[in-house]
């Protein structure tokens, strides 16, 4: 038993160890283009669902574009999140879904390299090699829809390099991404809506 416990407490260190080294490198990018391919793998489907998107951070903004090109757009501005549809169309009452809880809490960690709020939803621990987290629901809620999370960074930690969302069911999502823009010129009105 001493042992597991020693072995929990390692495993906490190491988590903590790589937020505290994600929220110091966010500190050194201001800006960032990050081009990704999502693969859904749906057990209802015979194959996976791919789309295309990209994120942009304006750290010094405060603010962060996750779209999914020609479908959904979410925007994290300033505290608050706003989705828009693929037709443009603004969604109200979202906020609800445990799901995009989770994600604005991703969001809001990539944005300021500050964990608090995914910790407050998941429990974390380190994936081994000091590059990866893996986070698994603490809400009895968001467990519903997601069984783990699985961050993986770049070896200099400017930006994730992977990330696979695993659900109940065997519902399975990957994002692959494409080497980061690094301080790009970003155009403040792509934080303003679709």
């Amino acid at each position: 038993m001493r042992a597991f416990i020693i072995c929990c407490l390692l495993y906490t260190a190491s988590a903590d160890d790589l937020m505290s080294r994600l929220q110091q490198a966010s500190q050194q990018v201001h800006r960032v283009r990050l081009r990704f391919e999502q693969h859904k793998d749906l057990a209802l489907f015979d194959a996976p669902v791919i789309t295309p998107g990209v994120i942009e951070l304006d750290r010094e903004h405060g603010c962060l574009r996750w779209e999914f090109t020609g479908r959904t757009v979410l925007i994290l501005a300033h505290g608050a999140v706003h989705k828009w549809s693929a037709d443009g169309r603004e969604e109200i009452g979202f906020e609800r879904d445990p799901s995009l809880q989770a994600m604005r809490g991703q969001m809001q960690a990539l944005l300021t390299g500050d964990w608090s709020t995914v910790r407050a939803l998941f429990s974390i621990r380190e994936a081994g090699d000091g590059l990866g987290l893996i986070l698994t629901p603490s809400e009895p809620a968001l467990a519903k829809y997601l069984s783990t999370v699985t961050i993986r960074f770049r070896a200099d930690l400017s930006a994730p390099e992977s990330l696979v969302l695993e659900a109940a069911g065997g519902d399975r999502t990957d994002y692959h991404f494409a080497v980061p823009d690094i301080d790009p010129v970003l155009d403040p009105a792509r934080f303003t809506g679709p």
